[in-house]
């Protein structure tokens, strides 16, 4: 059988990309197939660059953290970020607020959930 093949048969994707850290090249080498055709796969399967893929499934895996007791700081590390900026950054960007502001949104009898 074929990688492509090989791919095809995976169905646990989530699972993979976040024991690699969301990291392509990681998964390629836990796949046992070239970068490329992990590339290639994951652009047909899911019709988005696989950075666009494991950034959307980071954030919605941050949210859920979030909604947790969870620091952000300990969110970011979580989810393999090396900076808590880059993941505030990035998080700011995918939601449109701070995780900070975030947690306060979803604390339950916050006054954040009147702001916004």
């Amino acid at each position: 059988m074929g990688k492509k093949g090989r791919l095809g048969e995976i169905s646990d994707w989530e699972e993979r990309a976040k024991a690699a850290g969301y990291n392509v090249e990681a998964l390629a080498e836990r796949c046992k197939v070239p970068v490329r055709t992990l590339r290639w796969f994951i652009h047909r399967k899911f019709g988005k660059s696989p950075h666009q893929w494991m950034t959307e499934m980071r954030q919605r895996e941050a949210l859920a953290i979030l909604k947790g007791e969870a620091r952000v700081k300990d969110a970011s590390s979580q989810l393999h970020f090396r900076q808590m900026s880059h993941f505030s950054k990035q998080f700011s960007s995918f939601y449109g607020m701070s995780p900070r502001a975030m947690r306060a949104f979803l604390k339950p009898g916050s006054d954040a959930n009147c702001r916004f």
